[in-house]
């Protein structure tokens, strides 16, 4: 019962910070990638207690979601949000995310942090489902990096481990549906 109240309470946490974005998440087309990436921070902001450096690449303001690709602005914050929560349950304290790369009519997009790195035994199973790191809330753990790429390759988009060293950090690379603002 514990264990279902905790996840209870994080989950109204999360609803009750989402719906204060309510206007980023459904503006559709309307929000660069960078404030997509700030608004994702902010909510960690306020649903953590972590201390964490931040640096979004200025850039983003350049690019929105392709929004006939039928990607959302809320499917893209949840993503990142996940992947920063990663990043700060593996005890990084500086996370930095910028543009790698234009291909088409794509961005490649890095999250790079400084935390403790993806031991070998997970790497290769860390986008299966039910695959986690961590340890605590068994069975409740280890689909986010799964769910994730999924649906971004639902919309020609896709999430690659880039690089990743125990002790000095991770990098992913997200790939997303843009155009030019």
């Amino acid at each position: 019962f514990e264990l279902l109240d905790t996840s209870i309470e994080q989950i109204k946490s999360i609803l009750d910070n989402m719906a204060n974005f309510k206007q980023l998440r459904y503006s559709n087309g309307n929000k660069t990638i960078y404030d997509i990436v700030e608004g994702a921070f902010k909510i960690l902001k306020v649903t953590t207690d972590s201390h964490f450096e931040v640096y979004i690449d200025e850039n983003l303001k350049k690019f929105k979601i392709e929004h006939t690709s039928g990607l959302k602005n809320a499917d893209l914050i949840n993503i990142f949000i996940n992947h920063l929560k990663n990043s700060l349950e593996a005890n990084a304290n500086k996370i930095e995310i910028f543009i790698e790369n234009i291909k088409g009519n794509h961005l490649l997009v890095n999250i790079k942090d400084n935390g403790n790195g993806i031991p070998k035994e997970f790497r290769k199973d860390i986008f299966s489902p039910n695959k986690s790191t961590k340890n605590d809330f068994v069975g409740l753990r280890g689909n986010g990096l799964f769910l994730n790429q999924n649906l971004l390759k639902l919309f020609d988009g896709d999430i690659v481990l880039k690089r990743t060293e125990e002790g000095k950090g991770t990098e992913f690379v997200l790939k997303i549906p843009v155009k030019l603002t």
